[in-house]
């Protein structure tokens, strides 16, 4: 390693099965299978008040002029039909039973031919009826009743008396309107499941059928052969198959789980085994079988990568995983890419998931602060390059010389690439709660530098710095390097409390440093996995923006050469003290000294100096100091925005304090001015006025304001006399036009006053605070 000069459960779960699993295939004119009657299903004489149907099918044919059944239970009086017409499935249910009102329900959802769908009817309290494709609601009705008892059996790819959206087939008519397609896991539950319990189950073998609550058929086919489909139920409504034309049994393609046929792109349909879409839906579970790339932000309820397969998450793209992920294909199973487009991402929480994740690094050369996305990670992975940390107590950065020294997860790092564009991590993701103890405060450290602590985001992820629980003793913000070459000039700063600040500071990309403030010594900071989100993915150069809208929000930025290289943010926020917060302020954490810095101050005596400055609604009169550090004379540029962010009876004056000139900003919010090395770093003070509304000001020649016991005039020259009354009208002074200049000295006790101003033809009254 090289230094460099000071830079200012165990859980069981259940594995996605490689067992192998069939359906069955009905060819439309004869094959079909039946459950026998059951008092589980359609016998009790009290009628059944909850009832949850579901199936996995794919029609091969919609050509076929008739409808075609996939599952019936009952009659023309009462009974339950799911078929198939044309292009359209229908959810089917009804009652006409004596003595009970009367309702129906056919509701189509269109579908495709060759696709596999999971349908679901869902009867709740004998009151209302959802229908489900592929886990979305696809409608229902509110004015159900409950399905009685029936004694035909039930039918599965074909029917034996029924009821249509247009009219009834009696029984009479013997067995028709068969299925062309497959038919794979139908569930009868004497319950209604909610949609979630729906979306969970859908896309897996239940782990453990035989136990699960008033589950009453479960149909795997799992058999391959023979005439039985058994129950995997405790209940024992076995399915059977016509005896004399039966179904053909076939290797399964039903998405249960999705599962990858070829290598290619996870968006192809081709990937994926027949019949099965792209997997898109948050709750699809997913299993890889070869080498697939991701190309689009993703959601998915579980991952599964076979040995010798491979799934590479590409640059700009995020995948999240709301349950498990199993990789049995080791560290180059699991690859997440990078380029000069931006950082990949993965939202997880399973433990000791192996993975390898590329880090790119647009410029050689320059400095970016990292920190470990695994939680095996060595100092080799920067050898012969520059890598430091920065050692608070000491306020110094120190060279790491060992490569075989551990990197810390939540522990950030400062690196300067030349080796090339890319880092390469191999190892453990990291995942979980990961708390960083031992944060230092050293009081006897210049106030720029004291509490200052670089640590990181450990997860291969986004967190979002309004998450983080910083606790009573870290000030509630983040401050990024911007790494931006020629043009770094200082931190980015994001403040939870006030919600203002840089938008490039408020989300920490994957494996970024990022520095924190300390009040006190010895603090500990703590990463949950509830920070990570699957959005604002970027790259280490932080050149994400988002638009902010924050109310009460003033930005003032300085520019050298049309370049804007730093800002200050002041704003309004009822419940801010007027003295330093942790939650809503945050100290200025100087960047490079090549480049001018801007700041305001918590107030002139404690020095404190600040890039986020939250103050509650002030009083015309208020004002807040403003600093500048600049190390080179010259021409510079003041730029304000927000000002359409506060109520429009808010003006903000700027007041520069070596040549007295006072600048408008809701009329001009551009100040250009003129630095020469020397110059004090108290530059400018900004002034609060709600005298009046802003659409009905006076001339600019008119205005004049009272400030810290001062008047200034927007045209000091046009005033020919100032007096000045208390509050029972008594003159306390009187000047004429030769004594008056700007920044006039008033030298009154703090009070409210009248100011009468004589400018030409035009008299002016003003009621101001002097303090």
């Amino acid at each position: 390693m090289k230094t460099f000069l000071l830079f200012t459960c165990w859980l069981l779960i259940a594995q996605l099965s490689d067992a192998q699993d069939y359906m069955g295939v009905f060819d439309g004119s004869t094959q079909w299978a039946y459950i026998s009657n059951s008092d589980d299903i359609n016998t009790s004489g009290s009628g059944y008040a909850n009832r949850t149907f579901e199936i996995w099918f794919k029609a091969d044919d919609l050509s076929i002029s008739d409808e075609q059944v996939l599952y019936e239970e009952g009659g023309g009086n009462n009974g339950m039909c799911l078929y198939i017409y044309e292009d359209s499935l229908f959810f089917g249910i009804w009652s006409n039973i004596k003595n009970k009102a009367t309702w129906q329900s056919f509701i189509p959802v269109a579908i495709e031919e060759g696709v596999w769908y999971h349908a679901a009817m869902v009867l709740e309290s004998a009151a209302s009826l959802g229908v489900y494709l592929n886990g979305d609601s696809v409608g229902g009705v509110s004015s159900a009743n409950s399905f009685d008892r029936h004694s035909n059996a039930i039918r599965i790819g074909c029917c034996k008396g029924t009821k249509f959206s247009d009219r009834v087939i009696p029984s009479t008519q013997g067995d028709k309107y068969f299925f062309d397609g497959r038919i794979d896991e139908i569930r009868i539950w004497n319950l209604a499941r909610t949609t979630a319990q729906i979306r969970e189950n859908m896309c897996r073998e239940l782990l453990s059928p035989s136990t699960e609550s008033q589950l009453v058929c479960c149909l795997s086919f799992s058999e391959g052969s023979g005439t039985t489909i058994n129950d995997a139920s405790s209940y024992n409504n076995d399915g059977y198959l016509d005896s004399s034309s039966h179904m053909s049994w076939n290797t399964s393609t039903a998405p249960i789980p999705f599962f990858s046929l070829a290598s290619g792109n996870w968006n192809s349909n081709a990937v994926w085994a027949s019949g099965q879409q792209a997997p898109e839906r948050d709750w699809d579970r997913v299993q890889i079988k070869h080498d697939v790339d991701l190309s689009s932000d993703e959601e998915c309820e579980e991952l599964s990568i076979d040995n010798g397969a491979s799934l590479s998450i590409q640059a700009e793209k995020t995948l999240l995983v709301n349950s498990t992920i199993s990789n049995n294909a080791g560290e180059d199973g699991l690859i997440l890419e990078s380029s000069s487009q931006g950082l990949s991402a993965l939202v997880h929480n399973t433990d000791n998931v192996e993975a390898t994740v590329h880090t790119y690094f647009n410029t050689l050369n320059k400095w970016y602060l990292i920190s470990p996305p695994i939680s095996n990670a060595l100092a080799d992975v920067f050898l012969d390059e520059y890598l430091d940390y920065w050692d608070e107590p000491t306020k110094q950065w120190i060279g790491i010389e060992d490569e075989t020294t551990s990197l810390i997860a939540a522990q950030g790092y400062a690196v300067k690439k030349t080796q090339g564009n890319t880092a390469t991590y191999k190892g453990y993701l990291n995942n979980g709660s990961i708390t960083l103890t031992g944060l230092d405060y050293t009081a006897a450290n210049p106030d720029s530098l004291r509490g200052w602590n670089l640590v990181g985001n450990p997860y291969p992820s986004v967190i979002a710095v309004d998450s983080i629980e910083f606790g009573s003793q870290i000030v509630a913000g983040a401050s990024v390097w911007p790494h931006m070459g020629t043009y770094s000039a200082s931190y980015y700063s994001w403040s939870q409390g006030s919600g203002t600040g840089d938008p490039e500071a408020r989300y920490i990309q994957p494996g970024q440093g990022f520095m924190i403030q300390l009040s006190s010594n010895n603090q500990s900071l703590t990463f949950e996995n509830n920070y990570r989100i699957n959005s604002q993915l970027g790259s280490l150069d932080k050149d994400l923006k988002e638009d902010i809208c924050e109310n009460n929000v003033l930005k003032i930025a300085i520019t050298q050469n049309h370049i804007a290289v730093d800002k200050t943010y002041i704003c309004f926020r009822e419940a801010a003290s007027p003295f330093f917060d942790n939650y809503y302020d945050m100290h200025k954490l100087f960047g490079a000294g090549i480049h001018p810095q801007i700041f305001s101050y918590v107030d002139l005596y404690s020095q404190e100096k600040l890039c986020i400055n939250a103050i509650a609604p002030p009083h015309t009169g208020e004002y807040i100091p403003l600093g500048l550090r600049i190390n080179a004379s010259g021409s510079y540029t003041l730029s304000a925005t927000g000002m359409h962010s506060f109520a429009n009876t808010q003006a903000f004056v700027l007041l520069d304090r070596i040549n007295d000139e006072l600048y408008e900003l809701h009329k001009d919010s551009i100040v250009v001015f003129d630095h020469i090395n020397g110059d004090t770093e108290h530059r400018f003070d900004l002034l609060f006025d709600f005298s009046s509304s802003l659409n009905n000001r006076e001339t600019d020649e008119d205005l004049l304001y009272c400030f810290n016991n001062r008047i200034y005039f927007k045209q000091a020259a046009s005033c020919s006399q100032i007096q000045i009354y208390n509050t029972i009208g008594q003159e306390m002074k009187h000047f004429n036009k030769n004594e008056i200049h700007q920044g006039l000295y008033v030298d009154l006790p703090p009070a409210y006053y009248l100011i009468k101003a004589q400018f030409g033809q035009k008299t002016i009254v003003l009621t101001a605070f002097v303090k």
